[in-house]
């Protein structure tokens, strides 16, 4: 992809979203997850953490890495603070959060610990990239949790391709 059109991503609004079919996830909510699950540095805490908002207050038309990954640092994943080798565009606030879930995508690969090209079931939080390159270039990120079948985050592309990550 050109660099202008991969420095632009940001200020691209995704498509929107499917309606879900039966069998789709549901859009979790913080409360969801269970205190057991909410241990120090999780993708369970990550759930727990998500908001629709960045900790600068700012935001963008493709707002999917930087809601992630501003829960992402609330929950105890530093690394993803300046610098990281995968992440070359942040938010102009302070809070310096990712903005570009292909970044989020990178990184997502190198901390994996286990990997899947579907939605699994009843294995834990996931962190997962979706993408369908013909729709939408930047791609999208989210959490799942494949015990309730529920995600976290601004929105699921069910029909996209799936890049699951446990870490």
């Amino acid at each position: 992809m050109p660099d202008d059109i991969d420095e632009a991503m940001e200020n691209i609004a995704p498509p929107p979203f499917p309606d879900p079919k039966p069998g789709d996830p549901e859009r979790g909510k913080p409360e969801d997850v269970l205190p057991e699950d909410n241990v120090v540095v999780s993708l369970a805490g990550v759930a727990a953490k998500y908001e629709d908002k960045c900790k600068g207050e700012d935001s963008y038309p493709n707002n999917c890495a930087h809601f992630l990954s501003n829960a992402m640092i609330k929950a105890g994943y530093s690394e993803l603070e300046p610098p990281n080798n995968c992440v070359n565009a942040r938010c102009g606030t302070s809070a310096k959060r990712v903005i570009r879930a292909r970044e989020m995508w990178c990184w997502f690969k190198k901390k994996a610990t286990k990997k899947a090209t579907s939605l699994p079931k009843n294995d834990g939080y996931w962190a997962v990239f979706q993408l369908k390159e013909s729709e939408y270039w930047g791609g999208h990120v989210l959490i799942y949790d494949s015990d309730t079948n529920k995600y976290y985050g601004t929105g699921h592309y069910p029909d996209w391709d799936q890049y699951c990550y446990k870490f």
